[in-house]
């Protein structure tokens, strides 16, 4: 009764595109092998700093060039924010620290730091543990792509899925209150 979904915006559209575009990026869009681990890493953390509230990521485990959970983890692990709002200041703000998405501490913030990496199952159970359904959003990306960017294999059930987990307590609990008057 209290618990008010929240509608799509554009911050989630980004969430969910953004992950699509991610999902394509070792499969059709390095069809030719020239992004290097150095863009598709810059091409995470953007997407990681610019959908915010980031809980949990994986990307296509068996596209064809794709790197380890172990290797993006990695690189998220030492991914720096910027201070506050002001789009001109440095990243210098590890995640936890104050200005780091705001609030959240290292504990909270991916859920696989947290886990003995024991695959999805145990990060859907500790994400369920964690986030009622409307304090969480989950978008997925499937599809198998050909280098000529056909989909070859669409079902979500196929190896080609990408999923991403946000923290939506916030605007779910907003959502909540406005529904009281």
């Amino acid at each position: 009764f209290l618990d008010g979904s929240v509608n799509a915006s554009d911050y989630n559209e980004y969430q969910k595109y953004g992950l699509t575009n991610l999902h394509r990026y070792p499969q059709d869009y390095n069809s030719t092998g020239n992004i290097s681990p150095e863009m598709f890493e810059a091409k995470i953390e953007s997407y990681v700093r610019d959908s915010g509230k980031l809980v949990y990521l994986h990307l296509c485990k068996f596209c064809v060039s794709n790197f380890s959970a172990e290797v993006i983890h990695g690189w998220l692990e030492y991914l720096k924010f910027q201070q506050g709002d002001d789009k001109y200041v440095s990243f210098t703000n590890r995640r936890g620290q104050t200005g780091a998405w705001e609030g959240h501490k290292a504990k909270d913030y991916l859920v696989w730091n947290n886990l003995e990496w024991g695959g999805w199952d145990d990060v859907t159970t500790e994400i369920k543990h964690r986030y009622r359904i409307d304090e969480r959003n989950t978008f997925v990306a499937s599809g198998c792509y050909n280098s000529n960017g056909t989909i070859y294999a669409t079902e979500p059930t196929r190896v080609c899925t990408s999923v991403a987990v946000f923290d939506n307590k916030e605007a779910s609990q907003q959502g909540a209150i406005k529904s009281i008057f």
